[in-house]
Parts: C-alpha cells; sequence; structure tokens
C-alpha cells in the first residue's frame, strides 16, 4: 500500500496516502476527528461533519442486523469513545465503540420504548425514559462495575408519556419532554426523583427534541406539531420562540 495505513492512490504523478474516514496525518496515517455529529438512521449510527466540507464521513457508519433494527434514542460517552443506544424492536439499550468493531454491550433489557437517552460522565450513569410505561430510570455503565441493575427515579401518571430528556449534572437537575395528550409539557425534578414539576405547561402540543445550553444555562426544546423551537431558564421563565416554521416535524 506504498506505506499508507489506508488507501494509497495514484494522482497522475506520484502514489498519495488518502483517509476513508478520519483525517490524514504525516502524509500516510490516520487520525480519528475529535469533533462530529452523531446520529440514528433507524438500522444505522452515522456521522458528520460539523463544517459540512469534507463529503467522507467521519467515521464508518455502524451497522448490525442483530444488534440496530430500530434505533431511536442515542447518547455518548466522549471519554470511553462510546455511543449508548435503544433499539424499540428489540426493547433494549446497548452500547457500542465509535468504531463499531463488533463491540456490542447489552446495557439493560426489557426497557419497552426507551425514546430519550441521557449520560451522566461525572458518576458514569445512563439515563432513559421509557415511553411504554411512563418511567425514568437510570443504571450505572462504569466498565468495572459488573451485574449492574437499574433504578426506577420516576413513574408518572399512566397518560404521561416521557420522551427526550437532558441532564444539567451541575446543580443535579435533570429535564424531560412530556407527550401526555391531554396537558404536553416539558418537565422538570432533581437526578434522584425528588421536586417533580412541570415547568412549561402553555403553548406546547408535541414536544420532541430537548437540549441544553451549559454556557448560557438556557433549555431548548423542538414542538414537532407546532413546528417550532424555544428556549427558556431553567425555571421556564423567558421563554422564546427561536425557529418557526422553517422545519417541519423537528425531533
Amino acid at each position: 500500500q506504498g506505506g499508507c495505513e489506508a488507501l494509497c492512490l495514484f494522482n497522475g504523478v506520484e502514489p498519495v496516502c488518502r483517509c476513508p474516514h478520519g483525517k490524514l496525518i504525516n502524509g500516510t496515517q490516520c487520525q480519528s476527528f475529535d469533533s462530529f455529529i452523531a446520529y440514528s438512521s433507524v438500522k444505522a449510527i452515522e456521522t458528520l461533519h460539523l463544517d459540512g466540507d469534507n463529503p467522507n464521513a467521519p467515521n464508518k457508519a455502524i451497522e448490525d442486523e442483530d444488534h440496530l433494527r430500530y434505533v431511536v434514542a442515542l447518547t455518548y460517552d466522549y471519554t470511553g469513545q462510546r455511543y449508548f443506544f435503544s433499539d424499540i424492536l428489540r426493547g433494549d439499550i446497548q452500547s457500542v465503540g465509535f468504531k463499531g468493531n463488533d463491540d456490542f454491550k447489552l446495557i439493560v433489557k426489557s426497557v419497552g420504548s426507551a425514546e430519550g437517552l441521557a449520560y451522566d460522565p461525572y458518576f458514569d450513569d445512563l439515563y432513559w425514559t421509557s415511553y411504554t410505561n411512563s418511567s425514568i430510570s437510570r443504571i450505572s455503565v462504569n466498565i468495572h462495575q459488573d451485574n449492574a441493575r437499574p433504578t426506577k427515579i420516576i413513574q408518572l401518571g399512566p397518560e404521561d408519556k416521557p420522551r427526550a430528556i437532558a441532564l444539567h449534572v451541575c446543580s443535579s437537575r435533570m429535564f424531560w419532554t412530556n407527550w401526555n395528550a391531554g396537558s404536553a409539557s416539558i418537565m422538570s425534578s432533581y437526578m434522584n426523583g425528588n421536586e417533580l414539576k412541570a415547568i412549561i405547561t402553555t403553548r406546547i402540543q408535541t414536544p420532541n427534541g430537548l437540549t441544553i445550553d451549559h454556557s448560557a444555562q438556557m433549555l431548548y426544546w423542538s414542538d414537532a406539531r407546532d413546528d417550532k423551537i424555544e428556549r427558556c431558564n431553567f425555571d421556564g421563565t423567558d421563554r422564546v420562540v427561536i425557529v418557526s416554521h422553517s422545519a417541519h416535524h423537528i425531533f
């Protein structure tokens, strides 16, 4: 391969090394990108560059017909270089390395439709929402701990449908969207389940995606039915519409 780690191509004058994924260093070696976007395409975990200038994906798509049947929720442990994902056809939560080298690991089974995942890097815990049984649970994902068992933190009412979840570990708070057909909302509690409350209850229909701007201490969410993205403070005040009607069915 002409001393190349990956591809050796001829440019018409001389052989040159190229990387199908990753960036070329030292003229011959391929190095992983430090930052990229990862997303589920149902039966695969794929990646995109943040700037969009490179036509090659940062990482090879992770595909496996046994482990990835209908992937919905996705989060990551950057230090451990691993994804956590839920599969609603399998009804479980698994992990796999960023490279996807057949290192799949079952984290917890029989969770039903877990449509939201959030990773706590300080305590090495994974949180998830269960659309099936209207609950929020967590489990330790420390690689040195065997036989970890899930703990149910919050049991909501039968009409509640928790979906996306986000953690603000520094204040020990968590936030999630609730698809309750009669009273959709953005909800909050401490990460141990105490002080549960709804912080957004009006002008909201189908709250989907949810994330936190940690620097600005703001909460962002999308509404699939209203086709908008909004933000507010952690207590629900100073609510502002950021995007409206320029995107449809936002997740």
